[in-house]
């Protein structure tokens, strides 16, 4: 049995492998060989949070991560396209999901 995935959700779903990237060019990133995964939104704050894992050798990463917090809007909007498909797109999320 699937369960369907809210708005916002769905949005994380289809962009998390971009955020990783997009995080990089933020002051909310971290030094070289960190690796970012379990994307959330927390409406209440309008920030993603994440689970950050530390390379400590050639192949092997932190047995815990910590977790981060990134403003939305640091790390979607871009000033050079305020229209951007990614940020139109959240803010479409946001709004079905009743903010």
């Amino acid at each position: 049995m699937k369960t369907k995935k809210s708005p916002m959700e769905y949005f994380i779903w289809i962009n998390k492998k971009h955020f990783g990237s997009m995080i990089k060019t933020t002051l909310y990133a971290s030094a070289y060989g960190t690796r970012y995964t379990g994307w959330n939104y927390d409406s209440v704050y309008g920030e993603f949070t994440f689970k950050r894992w530390k390379q400590i050798g050639k192949h092997e990463w932190s047995k815990e991560p910590t977790v981060g917090r990134v403003p939305a809007s640091a790390l979607l909007y871009n000033e050079d396209n305020p229209s951007s498909k990614i940020w139109v797109q959240f803010l479409e999320a946001r709004e079905e999901e009743g903010e």
